[in-house]
C-alpha cells in the first residue's frame, strides 16, 4: 500500500525519521520514569502519576505558538532545537534520578519542550511532502512511524535498563539462577537487599536514558540534515 519511491523525497523521509525518533525518546522514558520515580525516590503509584506532570505542561501550553516559530526560524532550526532539547532532557533526568525532585521535574519539562517543537512540525511536514489526494497515505505513515518508534523505545531501553540492572544486582543475587530481571522478582529472592536492589535498577535506568538521548541527538541531526537538503531542493 505505501510505495516506497515516496521515499525518494528527502522531506518525507526526513520527516518519518524524526516521527519515529520522538516517539524513541518519548516511550523510552515513558518506559523508566513511573519505575525510577517509584523505586527511586519512594514515590507512591499516585504521586509518581503526578511527578509527570512538568513533562505536560509545554504540550498543553505551548503547542500553539510552533507554527509561529516555524514561520520564523523554519522547519531546520525547530527540529534542531526539539532534538537537542529532547536529548539533552533525556540525559539530564540520567544525572538527576537521586537529586532534588525539582531538579527531575525541569529534566521533564525540557524533554516536554522537545517533544511540543517536534510533533506538530514533522506532522505538518509528513502532510505537506505529499499531494492532497495521497492524504491517507501521509496519515497512515504517520501513525506507522509513531508506532515504530514507541516500539523501539520500549524495546531498546527496556534492553538496556534490563542489562545495567542485572549487571549491578548484589553478588549473591547475580549467581542466582534465572537471573532476576525486575526488582519485584529480586526484592522476592532477597528483601534484605532493598538498597542495592534499588541502586541497581536506578544504574540501569540511567544507562538506559543516556542511551537513548545518544540515540536521539545522533538521529536527530539526521533529520535536521534531511529537512535541510528538502528545503534546498523544494521548487521555488
Amino acid at each position: 500500500m505505501l510505495d516506497p519511491r515516496l521515499f525518494r523525497s528527502a522531506a518525507l523521509s526526513s520527516a518519518g525519521l524524526g516521527m519515529t525518533i520522538t516517539f524513541f525518546g518519548s516511550f523510552g522514558l515513558f518506559y523508566v520514569n513511573a519505575s525510577l520515580l517509584q523505586y527511586g525516590r519512594g514515590f507512591s503509584v499516585l504521586q509518581a502519576g503526578l511527578g509527570v506532570i512538568p513533562l505536560t505542561v509545554p504540550l498543553l501550553v505551548g503547542t500553539r505558538y510552533v507554527p509561529g516559530l516555524i514561520r520564523s526560524i523554519g522547519i531546520p532550526a525547530t527540529l534542531s532545537a526539539a532534538f537537542a532539547l529532547t536529548s539533552a532532557g533525556l540525559l539530564g533526568l540520567s544525572y538527576a534520578s537521586t537529586m532534588a525532585y525539582p531538579v527531575y521535574a525541569a529534566g521533564l519539562f525540557v524533554i516536554g519542550l522537545g517533544i511540543m517543537l517536534a510533533a506538530p512540525c514533522l506532522t505538518a511536514q509528513i502532510a505537506s511532502a505529499l499531494p492532497v489526494e495521497r492524504a491517507g497515505i501521509a496519515g497512515g505513515l504517520q501513525s506507522a512511524t509513531r508506532e515504530l518508534g514507541s516500539a523501539l523505545g520500549v524495546a531498546v531501553v527496556g534492553t538496556i535498563l534490563t542489562a545495567g540492572f542485572t549487571h549491578h544486582l548484589p553478588a549473591d543475587l547475580g549467581r542466582h539462577a534465572p537471573l532476576p530481571r525486575t526488582v519485584q522478582e529480586a526484592l522476592t529472592l532477597a528483601p534484605a537487599d532493598h538498597t542495592a536492589i534499588t541502586e541497581a535498577f536506578i544504574h540501569g535506568a540511567d544507562t538506559a536514558l543516556r542511551a537513548a538521548a545518544l540515540v536521539v541527538l545522533l538521529a536527530g541531526a539526521l533529520v535536521v540534515a534531511g529537512a535541510r537538503r528538502a528545503q534546498r531542493t523544494a521548487p521555488r
